[in-house]
């Protein structure tokens, strides 16, 4: 914290803007951590001391870094609320949150006290369709949602991390009788991505994760998110997520009116594709994406050279193991062969000595 507090690059940012945050695994101490983390105490004071939490701050004197934001006032009103995933995390209840961040939520979202709503994830939302943990579990993202529909809140839209890449995602049908399109932004990250950590993998990335939830193609490339919002019409204010590059050029973006986000709207409509949304394991995942990918020919082509290729590099990477292995078995059995022989000379010899001693 303190080496990334003390960049230059960082230090005009802080002058800049005010930052907020919520942590993910890495953050919290421990890759895909959950509540049984031993240091989650200690680092979540570490983690609110590198956001300049003030010292009287909620977030300090209870469990959990969640928290809400409200800017602005009348019509002119965003509520931001960031939520943890990590401080929580039950995997026995298949529980993401925990009770004393549900009643939280649950009253962040009766309080019917902004025209838009964000909500931050460090981890996917909606996508139910994800080979790794890298997304809410099917309970919480259930109740999640439910409690949206129940309390028909309106202007809600999602962001999220975590996955070293970069897309502007969609629900492809209607999720838990929500009567308007949910939208998630995911970004990430600012310094590293998928591409850069290793290239195979991001082809491997795109190969299995299927294309029902994304409005845009994964961006692999280093990347960040804006939402910027429109208030000129009152009746009908919009915003607009965009999924920028380095140089802030917009790789995918999308404008979305409050009619968009609406209850008032009436029965769903699938824009332009079949209905995808059942709970899919991998191998589901895998055969559909593939298939659906059977038009683009190109594309399938890359994806199969890509996964023969990082076959062909793991092997790569075991054969040295398995020459060790070899090399060993040959060894162990040339000196059994050795020792037996020696033995025989032995005998034989200990056989000579014997007579000539009778």
């Amino acid at each position: 914290f303190n080496t990334q507090k003390i960049l230059p690059s960082y230090q005009r940012l802080i002058k800049k803007a005010q930052i907020s945050g919520i942590w993910d695994d890495h953050d919290y101490n421990e890759s895909n951590g959950d509540k049984n983390n031993p240091t989650k105490e200690w680092m979540q004071k570490l983690y609110l001391d590198f956001l300049d939490e003030p010292v009287d701050s909620i977030r300090r004197k209870r469990e959990g870094i969640y928290t809400s934001y409200t800017f602005g006032s009348g019509y002119k009103t965003v509520k931001i609320i960031l939520l943890d995933v990590r401080y929580f995390n039950d995997p026995d209840k298949d529980d993401n949150f925990g009770e004393e961040q549900w009643n939280f939520l649950k009253k962040e979202l009766e309080q019917k006290d902004s025209t838009f709503t964000i909500i931050a994830s460090s981890i996917l939302v909606l996508s139910p369709d994800r080979m790794f943990p890298e997304s809410l579990s099917p309970a919480t993202r259930k109740r999640l949602l439910g409690y949206i529909r129940d309390f028909k809140r309106e202007g809600v839209v999602f962001i999220s991390g975590d996955i070293h890449t970069g897309q502007m995602m969609k629900a492809p049908c209607p999720l838990e009788s929500i009567p308007y399109q949910l939208w998630e932004l995911n970004t990430s990250g600012l310094t590293h991505t998928l591409w850069i950590e290793n290239w195979f993998l991001a082809y491997f990335v795109e190969a299995v994760y299927p294309p029902y939830w994304q409005h845009s193609a994964l961006f692999h490339d280093v990347n960040f998110g804006s939402i910027e919002f429109d208030w000129s019409n009152e009746k009908d204010p919009s915003l607009r997520m965009a999924l920028r590059t380095k140089g802030s050029k917009s790789v995918s973006e999308v404008e979305l009116k409050l009619s968009d986000l609406s209850f008032k709207k009436g029965p769903f409509q699938p824009f332009d594709q079949e209905c995808y949304c059942r709970d899919s394991s991998p191998s589901w995942v895998f055969g559909m994406n593939i298939l659906s990918n059977l038009d683009d020919i190109p594309k399938l082509m890359v994806y199969s050279v890509s996964l023969i290729l990082l076959i062909i590099m793991i092997m790569i990477l075991l054969l040295p193991l398995i020459l060790f292995n070899c090399f060993l078995q040959w060894f162990y059995r040339r000196r059994m062969r050795q020792l037996a022989e020696e033995r025989k000379k032995w005998e034989e010899e200990q056989k000579k000595n014997l007579k000539k001693f009778q």
